[in-house]
């Protein structure tokens, strides 16, 4: 895979030609190359929020389309007899890269990132009852005031994000081995890539996660 070393930055071009001729190479897709097979990857939930809009349009290309929009963003897949020459295909790859502002600091707006979501936010989701806790704080007889900034909080996992995909050309079937908990979820989300949410079949649970991820899309 080789991935945008920009964290925000517009696709001038990708010129594949010399990687395509490295030995052992057997395709190169980019997000244009995949954009008429496989849809984007849609938020499957339903988010609304709590001032009742619904959530903004940042659906995820498989691959970078017209722009990355943080480093290691996905900008061309490279297939090869060997893992040392998928790599040494990806050196090949030339891409023309016009550096965009970027946003390195969470809740700042330097620059608009999505073209949706003009403050950058995805949704605003809330619960509860905000002015019965207003005043239930204010007619406390002790108060502590905190800010607690969360990391991205998940499972740590010991195997890798890993995926095999497989291609039954007799059954006109594809097959996709996850790491993931969540079959049904997968299974949704990767027929709605496809264009059909009924499309793959789902098999039994295995390991933690239950996330759609645009790799096993592009694996499939």
């Amino acid at each position: 895979m080789l991935r945008s070393p920009y964290p925000h930055a517009r696709l001038r071009a990708i010129d594949t030609a010399a990687a395509r001729r490295r030995p052992g190479v057997l395709a190169i897709l980019t997000g244009q190359d995949l954009s008429g097979h496989i849809r984007p990857l849609p938020c499957l939930m339903p988010l609304i929020s709590r001032d009742g809009r619904p959530r903004a349009e940042a659906d995820r290309a498989v691959r970078a389309l017209d722009c990355v929009r943080h480093v290691g963003d996905g900008v061309a897949f490279i297939v090869a007899e060997t893992a040392a020459q998928a790599l040494d295909a990806a050196d090949a790859v030339n891409v023309s890269y016009e550096i965009l502002p970027a946003v390195v600091q969470p809740g700042a707006l330097s620059c608009s990132i999505w073209q949706d979501a003009s403050d950058n936010v995805c949704f605003d989701w809330g619960v509860g009852d905000p002015e019965a806790c207003d005043r239930l704080i204010a007619e406390a007889a002790h108060v502590v005031r905190l800010r607690l900034r969360n990391p991205r909080v998940v499972v740590n996992a010991l195997e890798p994000r890993a995926a095999i995909g497989q291609y039954d050309p007799d059954a006109a079937q594809y097959h996709l081995i996850a790491t993931t908990q969540g079959v049904h979820l997968v299974r949704r989300g990767s027929g709605c890539g496809f264009g059909d949410p009924r499309r793959p079949d789902a098999g039994h649970n295995t390991q933690c996660r239950r996330r759609v991820r645009i790799q096993d899309l592009r694996l499939s």
